[in-house]
């Protein structure tokens, strides 16, 4: 047995206005890579020979230009390509990666593994939930399975799982193929469903009951992604069939599943306090269990924000802060330009911003340069350095600036950075919900309302190609 595993992976936000280049991918190729997969220790037991194509990820951001994205998908195919006698085809990807110029880009890159092997051979595929299923990719896939989990901390499980069903796939025990997809007619914030909170947890025990359904093999949810302004934009469900006589069968159970999402939905609410940004730094006089995490939810860079606003950071400038604050991280590449030359305990007077917009007004301060650091990536790649970090204390005000767009994902990315988590009462990150370690890291919570790519109120987007009766429309929640 002979497999060929290969993970790229993108979240695109068309409301970004900045496309995405080679520079902000972990691009990784070789054996290395398959120690970076859970797939791996399966396809091996299974006595399969595995073969590296490409790992390719990098924080949500923009649309993936096509040069970048060509060379990814060119490293892939060549793997192909020299390996014609591969039984099975491994994919991670993520369901709503966008190209310039080409548009889904795993639609793209299914369809052209596919005009290198052929229909038959298996191909098993890994997704985001919070992808935008396009109904072409289940036509090209042998077998899709998405992570259930949101926070994403379940990806290694879904990476083992998906590689039983290409070996079970291989050895004759399943056929896959033919699979159900059924749309769910609405998009909602992705920051919205959680899978610890009811209705999304009620609704993956359903997936789990109906993957337990004789003749089913997998079952998914995807709540979509609602900052990327295209037609596939929102929910979806796939049922895969262990092969083709349940085909029917799997259809039945996708729509009944469609159906019982649309039931629950009015029940979706964001489950912690959403304050403008005026409002939230008025609430670092009044905390009860530090550290307050503050998620700068309209630029956030783990949904695709582009990293660069000023704009909380301006209004704490404004006042006197009376508690350790961290400030991360701004993206602010003239502003790592003009550090270059300061050593950490350099008093420096520097513009923090990128004056590209309103939201990205330099904001001149004057402090103590504290540290240097490094930028880690995300997800798959936490350990990867993917830029540099400096650090400024105005006061009791810590400000770190990056040379890419990024965010602390873990406690590790603050020390990293030369920095220690336990020393603040405040913690702004550039996230939505929380990642696990800054969720347990947190006192309390509070979701800054604040402006970007990634503004959590989705009716004030300026859609183009969604049925705007198709948004959800969710209510604010007070402190």
């Amino acid at each position: 047995m002979k497999i060929l595993s290969g993970l790229i992976y993108h979240e695109s936000n068309t409301f970004n206005p900045f496309l995405t280049g080679i520079d902000q991918f972990v691009v990784r190729e070789g054996d290395e890579i398959l120690d970076r997969f859970a797939s791996t220790e399966v396809f091996r037991q299974a006595g399969a020979e595995v073969v590296p194509s490409v790992y390719a990820t990098a924080f949500s951001s923009g649309p993936v230009t096509r040069e970048a994205y060509e060379e990814i998908k060119g490293r892939l195919l060549r793997a192909v390509e020299r390996h014609p006698d591969v039984d099975g085809i491994w994919l991670h990807l993520h369901g709503a990666m966008l190209v310039d110029g080409i548009g889904a880009a795993e639609v793209d890159i299914l369809q052209a593994v596919r005009d290198r092997v052929g229909t038959e051979l298996p191909i098993s595929v890994v997704l985001d939930p919070h992808g935008n299923i396009d109904p072409r990719v289940p036509e090209l896939a042998t077998a899709i399975r998405a992570y259930r989990t949101i926070p994403h901390v379940d990806q290694p499980e879904i990476e083992r799982l998906t590689a039983r069903y290409l070996v079970d796939i291989i050895n004759g025990k399943a056929q896959g193929g033919s699979l159900a997809y059924s749309r769910v007619p609405f998009v909602i914030s992705g920051d919205i469903p959680l899978s610890a909170s009811s209705p999304l947890s009620d609704i993956l025990d359903l997936l789990d009951e109906t993957e337990a359904v004789p003749g089913i093999l997998a079952a998914s949810y995807f709540v979509g992604f609602a900052w990327a302004d295209v037609t596939a934009c929102g929910g979806s469900v796939l049922v895969v069939p262990e092969g083709p006589q349940f085909a029917e069968l799997a259809q039945e159970h996708a729509d009944r599943i469609r159906d019982y999402v649309v039931d629950r939905y009015p029940e979706f609410k964001f489950e912690t306090p959403t304050l403008d940004v005026a409002e939230t730094v008025d609430a670092f006089d009044d905390i009860e269990r530090p550290p307050l995490v503050v998620s700068d939810s309209g630029d956030n860079t783990t949904g695709g924000g582009v990293g660069y606003s000023t704009v909380i950071l301006e209004e704490i400038l404004g006042r006197a802060a009376d508690v350790p604050i961290l400030v991360s991280t701004i993206w602010s590449p003239p502003t790592m330009r003009a550090l270059h030359g300061n050593d950490v305990g350099d008093r420096v007077r520097v513009a923090i911003g990128m004056d590209h917009d309103e939201y990205s007004r330099p904001v001149e301060v004057e402090g103590i340069l504290k540290a240097r650091g490094d930028l880690l990536g995300y997800m798959s790649s936490v350990n990867d350095k993917v830029g540099s970090t400096c650090t400024v204390r105005v006061g009791n005000v810590d400000i770190v600036i990056t040379d890419q767009p990024g965010s602390f994902v873990t406690l590790n990315h603050i020390r990293v950075a030369g920095l220690d988590p336990e020393e603040y009462a405040v913690i702004i990150v550039k996230q939505g919900y929380m990642f696990p370690e800054i969720s347990e890291l947190a006192g309390e919570h509070i979701m800054c309302i604040s402006p970007g790519a990634t503004y959590q109120f989705i009716e004030n987007l300026a859609y183009r190609n969604v049925d705007r009766e198709r948004l959800y429309l969710a209510d604010r929640v007070g402190r």
